[in-house]
Formats: C-alpha cells, sequence, structure tokens
C-alpha cells in the first residue's frame, strides 16, 4: 500500500492494512492524492482522495466613513477580506448590532488564496444612530469542523435627524383643581432640537419671564387657549398644539353668571321704556316725578 500525492507522498509499504498520509506544511495549493494498493497477482487498485486546502484571512478591515450619515441618503461600506483560500468556501457576513443583515458569497475555481471585498449599500435612518455595524468573514468548512469567523472592527453609526415627536397627535387637557397642568413636548432629533412655545394671547405677557426652551411646560397661571410647542433643528421643524379647556361645571358657572347678567340687562331695557319720559325724568302713575321738584298730587 502506498500514496501517490503532489506532495510529500508515501511509497510502497508492504504487510499494513493501513497507512497515513503525513503532510507538515502545505505548499501545493491544488494538492492531489490518490491511495493505490498492488495486489498479489500484480494487479493494482487506486482511489482519489479529494483535498481542499483551507486558509484563513490574515486580516479582515471596513472601510470608515468620513463624518455623520444623514436620514433617508444612502451610504456604502466595505469590508476587505486579506489572503483567503478557498474562494468558493468564502462568505462575508454583515451585522447591525447582533443582527445579521446581509451575506455575500464568492462564486470562482480559483484555490490560491486571494484579497477579497464586500460592500455594502444602505439607506440611513434614525433608529441606526449609535448602532454598531461591523463584518466578519467565514470559511465553510465539512461537517464537524467549527472555526471562528474573522472579524472586522466595529463602526458606531452617527445619522442626523429632522425632530420628530413621542407623541405626534395634537393634545387636549382639561382643567383640573388641585392637578398641575403639564404638557410634555419630548422630541428626539440630531442635532438636538430647540423648543419653542407659543402661548394663548391673554397670558403672553404675563408669563413672559418662564423658559419656554424645554420639552416640557408648566405654565402659570393655567388658563385655558392653544398652547404650541415648535420643535427645530437644522434638517426640520415639527410643530404639535396642545388645546387646553375648563372643566364643564367651570363652562356652567361661567354660563350662569352671564345669564343673570343678560336678564339684569333686559330687565332695565324694560323699565327704560315704560317709565323714562324723554326729557329723563321717571313716569308713573301718580305724576311724574322730577328733581328737585314736588309732585302734582301731593307727597309719594
Amino acid at each position: 500500500m502506498g500514496w501517490e500525492a503532489s506532495q510529500e507522498g508515501k511509497p510502497l509499504t508492504p504487510g499494513v492494512t493501513s497507512l497515513a498520509l503525513d503532510i507538515k506544511t502545505v505548499t501545493d495549493w491544488e494538492l492531489r492524492a490518490f491511495c493505490f494498493i498492488n495486489g498479489l497477482a500484480g494487479a493494482q487498485c487506486a482511489r482519489d482522495l479529494p483535498i481542499t486546502v483551507y486558509k484563513t484571512p490574515d486580516n479582515v478591515l471596513m472601510s470608515d466613513i468620513s463624518g455623520p450619515l444623514v436620514q433617508g441618503r444612502q451610504f456604502e461600506m466595505r469590508c476587505d477580506v486579506f489572503n483567503v483560500a478557498p474562494v468558493n468556501k468564502l462568505s462575508v457576513r454583515w451585522y447591525k448590532g447582533s443582527e445579521l443583515i446581509e451575506t455575500e458569497t464568492f462564486p470562482g475555481t480559483t484555490l490560491k488564496p486571494v484579497n477579497k471585498s464586500s460592500v455594502l449599500t444602505l439607506s440611513a435612518h434614525r433608529d441606526d444612530h449609535e448602532q454598531s455595524i461591523w463584518c466578519e468573514a467565514a470559511l465553510t468548512f465539512g461537517p464537524g469542523t467549527d472555526i471562528p469567523a474573522s472579524q472586522s472592527q466595529a463602526y458606531k453609526m452617527e445619522v442626523l435627524f429632522p425632530p420628530a415627536f413621542s407623541n405626534a397627535t395634537d393634545e387636549e387637557h382639561e382643567l383640573r383643581d388641585g392637578s398641575p397642568l403639564i404638557l410634555n413636548c419630548n422630541a428626539s432629533g440630531n442635532p438636538a432640537p430647540v423648543y419653542r412655545w407659543t402661548f394663548p394671547d391673554p397670558i403672553q405677557l404675563m408669563i413672559r419671564n418662564q423658559t419656554t426652551h424645554l420639552p416640557v411646560l408648566m405654565p402659570i397661571p393655567e388658563l385655558p387657549g392653544v398652547y404650541k410647542c415648535k420643535v427645530s433643528n437644522s434638517l426640520g421643524t415639527a410643530i404639535k398644539s396642545f388645546t387646553v379647556i375648563e372643566p364643564e361645571r367651570h363652562r356652567s358657572t361661567f354660563a350662569t353668571i352671564v345669564g343673570v347678567f343678560v336678564a339684569a340687562g333686559i330687565l332695565l331695557a324694560i323699565v327704560a321704556i315704560y317709565f323714562v319720559t324723554p326729557d329723563g325724568t321717571f313716569a308713573f302713575n301718580k305724576g311724574s316725578y322730577q328733581r328737585g321738584r314736588p309732585t302734582s298730587s301731593g307727597p309719594v
């Protein structure tokens, strides 16, 4: 029994039932070998041994991004894999955080070590801000073989995006006795957004010294009306309205007071129509009364 190989074969060895092929250092990337047996009658039996020579990458590098990303704009990142073989067993995997987002394989018949690059095209999103992105190169081995992938350094993304409210819906609040009025206009954005509040006209001057550049407003005094919050940065502006109303009982009390005054006004108008003379005196059944003069029918 013996081995014929393109590198470090084994000569015919009589009287054995097995013979190992031991190659200490592979120098032939297209290594071929076959085992042969010479029978007693001189006949020879041979069988090829399929051999794949693997080489893990010397290095895996990911290109850096110059400057921050902008939401909605596309950008590219490149993962460079150096000196790996064979190319058709190579996979480059892209991760964002712990999520696998892309895998690229490389068809080909080259068995010698090569350099390969994978290019990833993404569209920047606000959710990507401060996320890490990285790549790794892995070789697909046969069953039972597990060699860790070679990883690149991680890149922490900075994404610029316009302001957006945590709750974008306009809100309505009711004034309640004993409960403070809190208007929350919190928004996220990069660069950090600037807040600007506007108030119902009657209270503008009353709160002119109050800080209005914060996301949460506690107006003093608490008055009904429409409060507006304007949030802006260099990429955009968002506006949210808060309508503050009085409780129903307050509106009923106010309506009652108004009704009383209106009724009193109507009563006075009726009195004026029936009892005031054109010369400005009051006229009653027993005569008229003029200031400084006695009545015509005697004392009243």
